[in-house]
């Protein structure tokens, strides 16, 4: 797979970054290791929440408020990149999980997809052939990254207008916050899908079956 012309090359072994060639059993260890530290801090404000005010995810974004600094915290939804990006586009008060459910899918996905991180690092850091527990997190990345995609297009005529009429360093700041963090989840979801591929093909080959 080539992505930027030839700048990211990935193939089920490794993945080349310009002039480096990185096997992807490197690559899915730092990638989760940084995604579960996105998704640690997203749980934490959650219990954050539950603790201050009694609320499974209290994330706001109204300006008028002026929360004191213990609470900004809570202006922030870190598991989709949202430091007030939806906020400048659309005017909405609250993150996006509140508009949903309040949270809970929020609260329940982060769980969930943590968890799926560490069956991943357990692979990739003992070099076990165990296709079986990468599936969870290869479709939860995926589904992950197709969500963010969704957020970022659905948003696209509002970017575009406030580009041209309220362009400021503020919105260049929060866009490319959300759009850098999407790219690296696809950059992810691509390696991982790869490194899935190639511990399933090792696991026939140790088996003596075709692949």
């Amino acid at each position: 797979m080539h992505m930027c012309g030839h700048f990211f090359v990935i193939t089920d072994e490794s993945t080349k970054i310009g002039s480096f060639n990185l096997p992807n059993r490197t690559v899915v260890i730092v990638m989760t290791v940084l995604q579960s530290a996105v998704l640690m801090v997203s749980l934490a404000q959650h219990v954050y929440s539950l603790l201050h005010v009694n609320s499974i995810f209290d994330c706001h974004f109204n300006a008028s408020l002026s929360p004191p600094s213990n609470d900004l915290f809570m202006t922030v939804d870190v598991v989709v990149y949202d430091y007030g990006f939806f906020h400048l586009l659309l005017g909405t008060e609250k993150c996006v999980a509140n508009y949903l459910d309040g949270g809970y899918m929020r609260f329940t996905w982060c769980l969930m997809h943590a968890i799926s991180q560490l069956l991943v690092f357990r692979v990739a850091c003992g070099n076990a052939v165990l296709p079986l527990l990468m599936q969870p997190a290869v479709f939860m990345q995926s589904i992950y990254s197709l969500g963010l995609i969704i957020l970022a297009l659905a948003t696209i005529p509002q970017l575009l207008s406030a580009f041209i009429d309220a362009f400021t360093a503020n919105l260049v700041y929060l866009t490319a916050i959300y759009y850098s963090g999407t790219a690296a989840n696809w950059f992810f979801t691509f390696v991982l899908w790869h490194y899935f591929w190639n511990i399933k093909k090792t696991k026939k080959l140790l088996r003596g079956s075709p692949v």
